[in-house]
């Protein structure tokens, strides 16, 4: 027992009032990380918040497609854990006919809102498995997500600086070849490892206060409900709203 206050179940509340109860973070993006145009998240699965220039304009976010879960799958091929900067990746060749099908993949033409769990990208683990050597698997799969997460920047991003965390923020290859399909419109700002390994930590530690504060903890511009929701359920001794700060 940790004998400490906790908020849990945030998603329960937003998928009552018809939305997807995912994802979260953009909320806080768009409090912390204003100036930028986007904020992109590389971990198991990468996920993107796109955030106007005026702050009456709503703010967007989805899971563009799968990110470490893929990689780290295919460096467990060579009995490795993850591919520490890229060097595996940036051995390998793209395999174009594999390249082709993962483009194929449906939820990369759906409409947002969209989510993603590690179920989904079965299709994507598929491909990739079937590729003989796993440097050409990470080569492929590297190429195929800077591809993606590119045509996201391009197709729904104002110019200007993207905030990258999570840990695939350390594989230098996919930053690389990421870079290589955005023009000089914008321009990839990996910040400290404090933000970049921390970033969702802090984040959910800013929504618990804003549940115990009252406050909104999901937008329905990003989740597809039908307001802006609440959400968050108090366990133990949490300060209720009219004490916090005092």
């Amino acid at each position: 027992m940790l004998d400490l206050p906790v908020v849990a179940d945030y998603r329960s509340a937003d998928v009552a009032a018809g939305g997807q109860g995912a994802p979260l973070v953009p909320l806080f993006d768009a409090h912390v990380f204003r100036d930028h145009a986007a904020c992109m998240n590389l971990g198991g699965i990468a996920n993107a918040t796109f955030l106007p220039a005026s702050q009456d304009k709503a703010v967007r976010a989805w899971d563009i497609c799968g990110c470490n879960l893929l990689l780290n799958r295919q460096s467990m091929r060579l009995d490795q854990p993850f591919d520490r900067g890229g060097l595996m990746a940036s051995k390998g060749k793209v395999d174009a006919t594999v390249l082709s099908k993962l483009n194929q993949w449906p939820h990369l033409h759906r409409l947002a809102p969209k989510s993603l769990a590690a179920e989904d990208l079965l299709f994507l683990h598929g491909l990739l498995d079937g590729i003989v050597h796993p440097e050409d698997a990470c080569a492929t799969a590297v190429e195929w997500m800077a591809m993606a997460m590119a045509d996201a920047v391009k197709g729904h991003a104002r110019p200007g600086k993207i905030l990258v965390t999570g840990g695939g923020a350390f594989h230098q290859f996919l930053l690389q070849r990421w870079s290589g399909h955005l023009s000089e419109e914008w321009t990839l700002d990996v910040p400290s490892d404090l933000w970049v390994e921390g970033k969702e930590a802090a984040a959910f530690g800013w929504l618990a206060l804003r549940t115990a504060m009252g406050e909104t903890t999901s937008l329905a511009s990003v989740t597809g409900a039908t307001e802006d929701v609440r959400g968050g359920v108090l366990l133990g001794n949490f300060a209720t709203p009219d004490r916090v700060g005092t």
